[in-house]
């Protein structure tokens, strides 16, 4: 049976009112645009216009809030009867958006909008990612049951990492005894805080602020720094010292060090690749201060060597040599954990 004539004048209606709704989608501020994107959205199931809009959002829209909405709003196919087709589309541009975006709300937001649509991941990576990202402890307790306990513990990292997630303190001191990249995530992420914590106190003191209401301001931050140090301790403690042959250890290099001290501003120095010079004659000089010394007390007596250590990171296991002030019992430069101490000179 044909439509009626009032039928087809109110679809026509819709039509041009959805299609106003569009052109708000490229309104000058973005509150405008997010305001836009909720009204079109109630649309999406009865306009083939609005989901390749959505995505043009999401993959385009230079406002990080915006791509977020953008993603949300898509989540609305998983609430209604709607052409296969356009879930698939939008599935495929929410993936792309959770894989690559570069902002971690938006690529949270997309794997929120996945996980409504009832996307499958394409590998162990990528399950534990989004389920951390959507902070879905039981998903990723289901993973450890199943034996991915290490790809559980590497998306709850990045997520500690990435996505600044305090919530996550707590999994972390249920599930991340015995293991060494837990301490380092975990250290990261306190010292960052910490480091936040500083910095708003004393804004908030040199504004001249009420005392009340800047510890009120600070409790929040101050909470969470506190618990994530009552949960770094009890990994510490779960996690055995590194040991030879366990996760490695620093050791002192034995003979002459590659790293020198200049004698003039106490700058440390590597010592240049001398092969060829004849004699121990000549002199080399300081890259900071300009100083001059001669090779045979830097390159043969050694007058000026540092301690150097060598080994590897009990954590990441990259391999480690360089002067022994710098790295032993400092964070290591590749992941951040902090290193044991060297154990004895050799």
């Amino acid at each position: 049976m044909a439509p009626s004539l009032r039928e087809r004048v109110s679809a026509w209606g819709t039509r041009m009112e959805v299609r106003g709704l569009l052109g708000r989608l490229r309104a000058s501020t973005p509150t405008e645009r997010m305001t836009a994107i909720r009204e079109v959205a109630k649309h999406i199931a009865t306009d083939e216009r609005v989901v390749p809009a959505l995505l043009r959002v999401l993959a385009d829209e230079a406002d990080e809030a915006v791509r977020c909405a953008g993603a949300r709003a898509l989540e609305t196919l998983g609430q209604g009867p709607v052409v296969t087709e356009s879930k698939h589309r939008a599935m495929d541009g929410l993936v792309d958006a959770f894989r690559v975006d570069s902002a971690y709300s938006v690529r949270a937001s997309s794997a929120r909008t996945l996980h409504a649509l009832g996307w499958t991941p394409q590998d162990l990576t990528e399950r534990a990612a989004a389920a951390a990202m959507r902070n879905d402890r039981e998903a990723l307790r289901a993973m450890i049951r199943e034996g991915h306990r290490e790809s559980v513990l590497s998306a709850v990292a990045r997520e500690l990492t990435d996505g600044d997630d305090f919530c996550m303190v707590d999994f972390i001191r249920e599930v991340g005894a015995g293991s060494p990249s837990m301490v380092g995530a975990l250290e990261r992420f306190v010292h960052q805080r910490e480091q936040r914590l500083a910095s708003v106190a004393d804004n908030a003191h040199r504004g001249g602020g009420d005392p009340d209401f800047v510890r009120r301001l600070l409790r929040p931050c101050a909470d969470t720094v506190s618990d994530g140090r009552e949960a770094l301790a009890a990994l510490r403690a779960s996690v055995a010292a590194p040991s030879e042959g366990a996760h490695g250890t620093l050791r002192r290099v034995a003979g002459h060090s590659l790293f020198y001290k200049c004698p003039g501003c106490g700058v440390t120095l590597r010592k240049r690749d001398v092969e060829g010079v004849a004699t121990a004659l000549g002199w080399t000089s300081c890259s900071e201060c300009a100083a001059s010394f001669s090779y045979a007390d830097v390159y043969y007596h050694g007058k000026y060597d540092i301690a150097e250590v060598e080994g590897a990171c009990f954590v990441c296991g990259a391999s480690l040599r360089g002067p022994e002030a710098e790295l032993s019992g400092k964070p290591c430069p590749s992941c951040g954990v902090l290193l044991p101490t060297t154990t004895a000179a050799q």
